[in-house]
């Protein structure tokens, strides 16, 4: 009952962050979302397709995963509320309570497909540079078109002039995960929560039943598929942003490429500043500045759980 009790309020506090943070960043949101469209009018004018169809086809298939992986959750928690009482109204019980951690999913979705669109940006400009670096009849002057006139944004998205920022890194994920830090560093703690009482709930549950009846069998399928939905979920996230963060480290490696292919010196000159600029400038999204999301979080995050949980294990066990 104490365990339950820790689920619900602790899914009910991260949703409440998500609500009260969205509310806050709205505006920021909304320039992000411009901006990325920014870069995706200035992509096209290089003659470089957008991802719309991609992004639209993505966004309609991880809400349906997201829908029927809800649904089958709920259902697989019917068993073990039947078996606490009886009546109908007992089975809409699941829905109900898993509410809030239904929520926190969606806006864990919508983020990670975000970032996967802003890879996506980040990859399609990476083979843009090397196809100039192939390509030695273009310059790097191409790259610094100006952007279709909008009503928000009178002003080229690369003022050469004055600025002489890249287009990667105008795209603003660093702003664009700033609206989602608190949001994900809630919810990764949520998830190391959850994660440790389910996987104990595993080991308690298997060794108190041992006889095995099939509704033993359901109760279990029901704490399994918990247990895997958050695993998959921060895996999930993790490697969405492990692929965001390498596709734009990766710049360097191709404006190196173009810079080597280029033998004007102004222009060798141009490109180690834009270089040094994505260095400086590198992409590294972390949990309020504590941690660095990625393949190392998950290793560390797994091996932290694994170690609470035989603590947990050894402390009931004595």
């Amino acid at each position: 009952m104490q365990s339950s009790f820790i689920i619900y309020h602790s899914n009910l506090f991260t949703t409440a962050v998500s609500v009260t943070c969205c509310t806050y960043y709205t505006q920021i949101y909304k320039q992000c979302l411009q901006k990325i469209s920014i870069i995706d009018d200035t992509l096209e004018g290089l003659h470089i397709p957008k991802e719309y169809n991609n992004f639209s086809k993505k966004v309609t298939r991880n809400v349906i995963i997201w829908i029927l992986i809800s649904i089958a959750i709920n259902l697989s928690q019917i068993p073990w509320y039947l078996e606490k009482a009886t009546g109908i109204n007992i089975c809409l019980a699941p829905f109900l309570i898993n509410y809030t951690l239904h929520v926190n999913s969606l806006m864990e979705t919508l983020y990670a497909t975000l970032i996967w669109y802003v890879a996506s940006i980040f990859q399609r400009i990476n083979k843009y540079i090397l196809h100039l670096s192939a390509n030695d009849n273009c310059g790097i002057k191409m790259m610094w078109k100006k952007v279709p006139s909008r009503s928000f944004h009178r002003r080229s998205l690369i003022d050469t002039s004055q600025h002489k920022y890249s287009l990667l890194t105008v795209i603003t994920c660093h702003t664009l995960h700033r609206v989602f830090q608190i949001q994900l560093t809630t919810t990764m703690a949520n998830h190391f929560i959850l994660i440790v009482l389910f996987t104990y709930f595993q080991y308690t549950y298997f060794l108190n039943e041992p006889n095995i009846r099939i509704q033993y069998m359901l109760n279990y399928i029901g704490l399994a598929m918990m247990l895997l939905f958050f695993v998959a979920k921060v895996v999930f996230l993790n490697n969405n942003i492990e692929k965001c963060c390498k596709k734009a480290y990766h710049t360097v490696y191709v404006l190196y490429t173009l810079r080597d292919f280029t033998h004007n010196p102004e222009r060798q000159e141009e490109i180690s500043q834009f270089i040094l600029q994505i260095v400086q400038k590198r992409l590294r999204l972390s949990a309020m500045g504590s941690v660095y999301f990625g393949h190392r979080f998950l290793c560390t995050f797994f091996i932290i759980i694994i170690n609470y949980v035989i603590i947990i294990i050894q402390f009931n066990t004595t």
